[in-house]
């Protein structure tokens, strides 16, 4: 994406070599198909910031953008969006930072009716899809001084960066942000050495899970947990390992039994069919996200 806008965040102006390829395939078959060889289905095609729409028509609607004069981003941007700048807090989580987005629409119906030339939306409204009717909880940990120690030499590493004193293949943002996240989850997760926390968030899932299991046990239910972040990888700690390891704080239940689709799915996929657990052999099924787009079903053995 070439542009002459600078600082705006979710504007990468690098060029990627999937995304070229994508575009050239495009445009070869609008040319031998006269517009009509391409279909493009997904579930998101707006997720992280308004350009993907200038993204999607580029592929799609090239012409009419070429009829309209807007193939440049810029003149499509200066038609049909605004940038904002708002105060949002910082990824080392310390503070707070004026921060630019393009995440403004105007011209919408214009926009959306030269956007609907080539897209065919429907809304869950319209599909009135079978969803489950689920029961959402936020639970708030405090967290401990080892922790806030950590966070605040977060904040250290990441003045370094932005002063442009560490080299990148060194230390960035995303390596900073991801430290973060593990921070957030466990502290023995930056350091194995460092002591089990009673009150982090994986003890609080812990009891959690062992309540569920203690108001369910009659009924042999099966608890599925989701993780993507530290799933199991051999002998390195991780957050499933610590959770049903002897060692944890809170046991998860009394002679426990677990099964974790990392192998699960590895055993199952040489049958070509997706990982099933029996809810009266198993407590508590582990899975990451590559791992449960797989299609994980549960099913409970007579």
């Amino acid at each position: 994406m070439y542009t002459k806008m600078r600082n705006v965040a979710g504007l990468s102006t690098s060029e990627a070599q999937k995304s070229s390829d994508m575009f050239g395939k495009c445009r070869y078959l609008d040319e031998i198909t006269g517009g009509r060889g391409v279909i493009f289905a997904t579930g998101t095609p707006l997720s992280n910031s308004m350009n993907e729409m200038y993204t999607l028509m580029r592929y799609l609607q090239y012409n009419t953008l070429q009829q309209k004069g807007l193939t440049h981003f810029d003149a499509w941007a200066s038609t049909f969006g605004e940038t904002t700048t708002a105060i949002e807090l910082a990824p080392e989580g310390t503070g707070y930072r004026a921060r630019t987005r393009f995440a403004k629409f105007f011209n919408l119906p214009e926009l959306m009716a030269m956007f609907k030339e080539a897209a065919d939306i429907k809304t869950s409204d319209q599909l009135h899809l079978p969803v489950p009717d689920a029961k959402f909880e936020t639970v708030v940990v405090k967290p401990s001084e080892i922790q806030q120690d950590m966070v605040q030499a977060l904040s250290e590493r990441a003045a370094e960066v932005h002063s442009g004193s560490v080299d990148p293949s060194v230390d960035n943002m995303l390596k900073i942000t991801s430290d973060g996240r593990k921070i957030g989850l466990d502290q023995r997760l930056m350091n194995s050495a460092l002591p089990d926390d009673p009150n982090s968030k994986l003890n609080a899932c812990v009891n959690n899970v062992l309540r569920i299991w203690n108001d369910t046990k009659e009924q042999k239910l099966t608890q599925l947990i989701f993780c993507d972040m530290s799933t199991p990888k051999g002998t390195v700690r991780s957050t499933s390992m610590m959770i049903f390891a002897p060692s944890c704080s809170t046991p998860v239940c009394p002679n426990r039994r677990s099964s974790s689709s990392t192998t699960q799915i590895r055993r199952t996929r040489k049958q070509n069919f997706s990982p099933r657990y029996a809810a009266d052999r198993c407590v508590c099924c582990w899975a990451a996200l590559p791992k449960w787009e797989q299609g994980p079903t549960s099913r409970r053995c007579s």
